[in-house]
């Protein structure tokens, strides 16, 4: 399943296609080669637009923070973290392939800043390759660089599951 969205920083149309007028029909398989081909290298250098990660693709927003390890008290829904845990912890960010308009999530964990966090990531990371089922948001990698962790994740709208169980 594809996210499609308008944003001020992509050249998708409400339709969902792109400057040149085509509609993506591209597989996931496709799509995950592209995303993780993409993904992988490092920025190119010449970025005269800080709000490119890397070639093709644009930081459109910042969706959320969290950490890892959140309880939720759900009698309150009050979200009770260890003293140990910043809210800073890890950082969501929307990308957007200009050229396709595809939406992808992106965690960034700083790992030097967060040191606690690196055993968490890498399972993370090890737990999201081995699920692929239609109804978990698809993993497309990683990527670190320096000592901030990359995970490209499906863009699934909608905001958290949580808030939707809880109505």
């Amino acid at each position: 399943m594809s996210a499609k969205i308008l944003a001020p920083t992509t050249d998708v149309d409400e339709a969902g296609k792109n400057s040149a007028g085509n509609e993506n029909n591209s597989t996931d398989d496709d799509k995950s080669a592209s995303i993780i081909a993409t993904m992988s290298g490092n920025s190119n250098g010449n970025n005269n637009n800080n709000r490119e990660f890397v070639e093709g693709w644009t930081l459109a927003q910042t969706l959320g923070e969290g950490a890892y390890g959140e309880i939720i008290k759900k009698e309150s829904n009050q979200v009770v973290k260890p003293e140990s845990r910043k809210k800073d912890t890890e950082i969501v960010k929307l990308l957007i392939n200009r050229q396709t308009g595809e939406a992808v999530a992106m965690k960034m964990v700083d790992l030097k800043k967060h040191s606690d966090a690196v055993l968490s990531v890498r399972k993370e990371i090890c737990i999201q390759r081995m699920l692929q089922d239609q109804h978990i948001l698809r993993f497309y990698g990683n990527r670190s660089s320096g000592h901030i962790e990359y995970i490209f994740l499906e863009y699934a709208a909608g905001g958290e599951l949580f808030d939707r169980i809880g109505k």
